[in-house]
C-alpha cells in the first residue's frame, strides 16, 4: 500500500529550452547534455501546477528510415519531496506510450544494481535485465496491456529476479 500518493497528477510534457534552470534544481544537467537532449526531442518533464518536479532525459540509439528504434534513458530524476509518489512511474508510462507511437521497439536504461528503489521502479515500468547494470523494456513484444512478465530467459535475469 502506498501512503504518499499525490492528490494531483503531474502533467507530463516534452522538454523545453526554458526548463534548464528548473531541472538544475532537481539534478545535475550540464548545458551540453541538456542541449543535446533538447535537440533529440525524446525527453520529458513532469510538472505540477506549472512547476517542474521531475524529468526523463533520453536520446535515440538506433534508427531505421528516420524512426528511432532504440531509445536510451540517460537520466530520470524526481525532486526529493515528490519521490515515491508515482511521478517517475508516470514519466515512464507516458514516455513508453510516446516511444511506442513513434515506432521505437526498445528502451534501454542504466540501473545501479545496489539501488532497490531504482530496480523496483524499472521492474514496475516493464523493464527486465539486459546486461549487468542495464535494463531493457521491449516495445515490440506486447503492443497493449501491462508489460509481460519476464520468462527468466533474458540475459542476466538471475540477479534481477533475486531482488524481487
Amino acid at each position: 500500500m502506498r501512503l504518499n500518493v499525490m492528490a494531483d497528477r503531474p502533467t507530463i510534457r516534452p522538454l523545453r529550452a526554458t526548463d534548464y534552470d528548473a531541472l538544475r534544481g532537481i539534478a545535475d544537467a550540464p548545458p551540453e547534455g541538456f542541449a543535446s537532449h533538447l535537440h533529440a526531442a525524446c525527453s520529458f518533464v513532469a510538472e505540477l501546477h506549472g512547476t517542474p518536479i521531475a524529468f526523463l532525459l533520453a536520446q535515440p540509439l538506433a534508427y531505421h528510415d528516420g524512426t528511432p528504434l532504440t531509445l536510451w534513458v540517460d537520466e530520470i530524476a524526481v525532486r526529493p519531496d515528490y519521490r515515491r509518489r508515482g511521478v517517475a512511474a508516470a514519466l515512464y508510462r507516458d514516455f513508453g506510450a510516446w516511444a511506442h507511437a513513434a515506432g521505437a521497439t526498445a528502451i534501454l536504461a542504466r540501473v545501479d544494481p545496489d539501488d532497490p528503489a531504482a530496480l523496483a521502479l524499472h521492474r514496475r515500468a516493464g523493464f527486465v535485465a539486459h546486461t549487468p547494470g542495464t535494463v531493457i523494456r521491449r516495445l515490440d513484444r506486447a503492443r497493449s496491456g501491462p508489460p509481460a512478465a519476464s520468462t527468466g530467459h533474458d540475459r542476466g535475469t538471475a540477479g534481477w529476479t533475486a531482488l524481487g
